[in-house]
């Protein structure tokens, strides 16, 4: 079995290591990183990590608008101009083209083999909950399903974005993100029987697996989401693999 993890990101050289080298420690075997037009010193980053990581990245060329860390009503006004970032948005577009791309080539790279996609931003994280490694969950499932799903939990935010976030960040809420009465989540599929994107948190309409028990997604976000006070539940399981593996 192998695991390819894909992002498409822009200007976060500040959150790459420590994303790269967590999903590395629990077993994810290639990480491929498509650049969205950067601006900030992440190509330099990426190319002395390249030495350590099985990292492949690609710079992607301007393509509409960006958002570009436009916050109240600088975000309000980008909306209204450029449309809901959950629905028709610049850099979601930027996002289904990327990932079409790499799970069709993926397809062809590993075809006849057990091999398994994901796909999260850098803010998130695939965490185990009760084993070190990934590929223990998967072989677990696999025979029965070809799309495990983790849902999204939201932490405290960081005091400073430029210290790692799994060991500032320890408080999360204690229930999933909701999206239209529907939990918030990303998901890992069997590569080659993927087939219509419908969905970036899905990839693929196949039958899935919650094992919320033993796969969450931690997901460190640099803007707030909700009230401070609902942020409450200690968790430090990302932080003691962290301590154990990296």
């Amino acid at each position: 079995m192998t695991i390819t993890l894909f992002t498409i990101t822009r200007n976060t050289a500040h959150r790459l290591e420590e994303w790269i080298a967590f999903h590395s420690s629990i077993g994810i075997d290639e990480i491929i990183i498509y650049l969205d037009h950067p601006t900030d010193n992440s190509i330099q980053l990426l190319q002395k990590l390249q030495h350590q990581y099985n990292i492949t990245y690609k710079v992607l060329p301007p393509d509409g608008a960006y958002l570009d860390g436009r916050f109240g009503s600088e975000y309000i006004k980008w909306l209204q101009e450029h449309g809901n970032p959950l629905e028709n948005a610049p850099h979601i577009k930027r996002q289904f083209n990327a990932i079409k791309t790499i799970l069709s080539s993926l397809k062809v790279k590993y075809e006849g083999q057990n091999h398994w996609t994901a796909f999260i931003d850098v803010d998130e994280f695939l965490v185990p909950q009760k084993t070190t490694k990934i590929k223990e969950i998967i072989e677990k499932y696999q025979r029965f399903y070809s799309r495990i799903v983790a849902f999204d939990y939201r932490f405290e935010l960081p005091k400073d974005i430029f210290i790692p976030f799994i060991e500032q960040c320890t408080i999360r809420r204690p229930v999933t993100q909701m999206t239209e009465h529907w939990p918030t989540r990303k998901s890992i599929i069997r590569t080659t029987y993927h087939t219509e994107i419908k969905c970036l948190h899905d990839l693929d309409q196949s039958p899935y697996l919650i094992i919320d028990d033993e796969l969450k997604l931690y997901h460190y976000r640099e803007q707030a989401s909700f009230p401070a006070d609902t942020y409450f539940i200690e968790d430090r399981r990302a932080l003691i693999l962290k301590q154990q593996l990296t």
